[in-house]
């Protein structure tokens, strides 16, 4: 088994690509996400 991490700064596509490696690697690929800082308040409104 190999375990990949994927890691990066906020807002730089980490939840973005993983379908896209789901689509790659198939059934050998399991997504878990672990968001500790969240986005911050009113990040949308920019």
């Amino acid at each position: 088994m190999k375990l990949y991490f994927i890691g990066g700064d906020s807002g730089s596509g980490k939840t973005a690509i993983m379908p896209e490696l789901q689509k790659i690697l198939v059934s050998e690929i399991k997504a878990y996400g672990f968001d500790g800082i969240g986005v911050p308040e009113g990040a949308d409104k920019k």
